[in-house]
C-alpha cells in the first residue's frame, strides 16, 4: 500500500510539474509575442506617438480656455494610450500604459546587501516624514536614535529658514513652518503649506496656485524636466524595492507607467499578500523608502547646486523681468523679458545683486533703472516692492553658457521635483505611500473587523487631502 501511495505521489508530482512547465511556457510565449513587433506595428506606433505628441503640444500651448484645453488633453491621452497599448500589446487601463519587467533589480540587490544601513536610513525617513512626535511614539525609549534624528531634522529646517524663497514666504512664516515641520514632519509641513495657500486662494483675489501639474514641455522645460522626472521616479521606486528585499519580501516586477505619451511614474511590485502579514515597523520602512530617497537626492543635488551657483551667477549679464504684477507699480512701465542692467547707477549682473540693492527700500521711494529698453523711473509700492518677478539673464547665443545653463536647469528641476515628490507622496491622497501609511497606522491603533475603522480613517484623510489639493489647483483654471 505504501509503495502504491509513493508511486501515486510521484505521478501527481510529475503531472503537476508538467502543468507548471506548460504554464511557464505559455507565459513565456505571451511575453515573447508581446515583445516581437512587425515593421508595420513599429511604423504605426511611431506615427501614433508623433501625431499624439504634436497634438498634445498644440493643445497645451494654445490660447483655448482651460475648460476646453484640459478635457481635450485628457481625451487625447486616454485615446493615444489605448491605441498604443493595442498596437504594442501592452497592459492598459483608461489610457494608462504599464510596462512590466525586471529593470533595477541589480541595483536593488546591491544595496540590499547593507541591511543595517538601509534600515537606519529608512528609520530616519520615518522621523523626517512624520515628525519628532511620531518618532518618540515609534522609537519608544530609544533616545539615542530620537536625538540623532532631531539634530538632523533641525539642521534641515534651519537651512530652510536661511535659504527659504523670500518671494513665497513672508519674514515670519518660515519659522512657523519649520516648527510645524520638526513636530509633524514633511507631512504636516506639506499640509500646512497647502492649507495656508488654500486660505489665500479663497480669501485674496489674484492669489497664485499652490499646486500645478508637472508636464515636461508645458509647465516645465521638456528635456530638463523629463530627465528630472525619470531620476526622481526611478530612485523612488528602486528604494521601495531595496527595503522590500532587506525585509525579506519578494519583489515580483518593476516597471514604468505612461499616461498616453506622457511618462508619469515608475513602480515596483512586491508580494502584496506577504506585505500584509509583515510587522508594522517593516511595513513602515518599505513604504517610507521612496520619500526618504527623494529627500536624500534633494539634499545631495542642493549641495551641488550651492557649490555650482557662483559659476552660473558669474555668467549672468543682468536681471530679467519674468512677470509683472497687474497691481504692481511697475505695471505699464516694465515689460516681460525686459532686462535690468543697473539700479540708481549701480550695475547689477544677477538677481542676488539686485535683491541686495532693493533690500530695505520703503514705499514711495523712487528708483532709476537702466534696461535694454531704455531708462525707467519707478515709484516703489507696498513694502518697497515694484511688483515684478526677477530672474538672472544670460547671453543665450553663447554655446558654452547655454550648455552650462541646461545642466544647471536640469539640476534645479531635480532638486525641485525630488522635494515636491518627497512631500506630496506623504500627503494621504489616494494611491500615495502616505495614504497607505495612514491606513497601516490606523489598523495598528484601531483594530476592527475587516479593518473597517482603518479604512474609514484613510478614506476621510484621502478626501480631505484631495479637496485641499483641488483648491490649490483652482488658480490654474482662471
Amino acid at each position: 500500500m505504501k509503495k502504491n501511495d509513493k508511486k501515486m505521489e510521484k505521478t501527481i508530482k510529475v503531472e503537476n510539474r508538467g502543468k507548471s512547465d506548460s504554464l511557464d511556457k505559455l507565459q513565456t510565449k505571451k511575453i515573447v509575442e508581446r515583445k516581437i513587433l512587425t515593421i508595420n506595428d513599429k511604423l504605426a506606433l511611431a506615427v501614433v506617438a508623433l501625431v499624439s505628441i504634436a497634438a498634445f503640444f498644440y493643445l497645451a500651448t494654445s490660447n483655448y480656455s482651460n475648460f476646453i484645453k484640459v478635457p481635450a488633453i485628457l481625451a487625447l491621452l486616454v485615446g493615444s494610450g489605448k491605441v498604443i497599448a493595442k498596437l504594442g500589446g501592452y497592459e492598459e487601463y483608461y489610457g494608462i500604459i504599464i510596462f512590466r519587467g525586471k529593470r533595477g533589480f541589480a541595483a536593488m540587490r546591491y544595496f540590499a546587501k547593507y541591511p543595517r544601513i538601509m534600515r537606519a536610513i529608512a528609520d530616519f525617513g520615518l522621523s523626517l516624514g512624520f515628525g519628532m512626535l511620531y518618532s518618540i511614539y515609534i522609537y519608544k525609549g530609544n533616545w539615542k536614535k530620537i536625538l540623532a534624528h532631531f539634530v538632523l531634522i533641525c539642521a534641515f529646517f534651519y537651512g530652510f529658514i536661511i535659504y527659504g524663497n523670500p518671494t513665497i514666504y513672508n519674514d515670519s512664516l518660515p519659522y512657523y513652518l519649520s516648527a510645524i515641520g520638526i513636530a509633524g514632519g514633511l507631512l504636516i509641513f506639506g499640509v500646512a503649506s497647502l492649507a495656508i495657500q488654500a486660505y489665500m486662494i479663497l480669501t485674496v483675489s489674484g492669489s497664485s496656485a499652490g499646486a500645478t501639474l508637472v508636464v515636461p514641455g508645458v509647465t516645465i522645460p521638456f528635456w530638463e524636466g523629463l530627465i528630472a522626472i525619470i531620476i526622481a521616479a526611478g530612485v523612488h521606486e528602486i528604494s521601495h524595492g531595496i527595503l522590500a528585499l532587506v525585509e525579506k519580501l519578494e519583489v515580483k516586477n518593476s516597471g514604468a507607467i505612461l499616461f498616453g505619451i506622457l511618462p508619469i511614474g515608475a513602480f515596483v511590485e512586491p508580494n502584496e499578500e506577504k506585505l500584509a502579514t509583515l510587522e508594522i515597523q517593516k511595513k513602515r520602512r518599505i513604504l517610507i523608502a521612496g520619500t526618504t530617497s527623494n529627500f536624500i537626492l534633494f539634499m545631495i543635488f542642493t549641495a551641488v547646486g550651492l557649490i555650482a551657483s557662483p559659476l552660473v551667477l558669474g555668467m549672468a549679464n543682468g536681471v530679467e523681468v519674468v512677470q509683472v504684477s497687474k497691481d504692481g507699480t511697475a505695471n505699464g512701465l516694465l515689460a516681460e523679458n525686459e532686462v535690468i542692467y543697473s539700479v540708481d547707477g549701480t550695475a547689477v549682473k544677477n538677481y542676488p545683486e539686485f535683491a541686495s540693492i532693493m533690500k530695505n527700500r520703503k514705499e514711495g521711494e523712487t528708483v532709476m533703472l537702466a534696461t535694454d529698453l531704455g531708462a525707467k523711473k519707478i515709484v516703489l509700492g507696498k513694502n518697497g516692492k515694484m511688483g515684478i518677478a526677477p530672474a538672472n539673464s544670460y547671453p543665450m547665443e553663447d554655446l558654452p553658457t547655454a550648455a552650462v545653463l541646461f545642466l544647471f536647469g536640469t539640476l534645479g528641476l531635480i532638486i525641485l521635483i525630488n522635494f515636491a515628490l518627497a512631500v506630496i507622496n506623504l500627503v494621504p491622497i489616494f494611491l500615495t505611500d502616505g495614504y497607505r501609511l495612514v491606513f497601516e497606522e490606523a489598523k495598528e491603533a484601531f483594530p476592527s473587523k475587516n479593518n473597517a475603522t482603518a479604512k474609514r480613517v484613510a478614506i476621510i484623510a484621502g478626501i480631505a487631502s484631495v479637496i485641499l489639493l483641488l483648491i490649490n489647483f483652482l488658480p490654474n483654471f482662471k
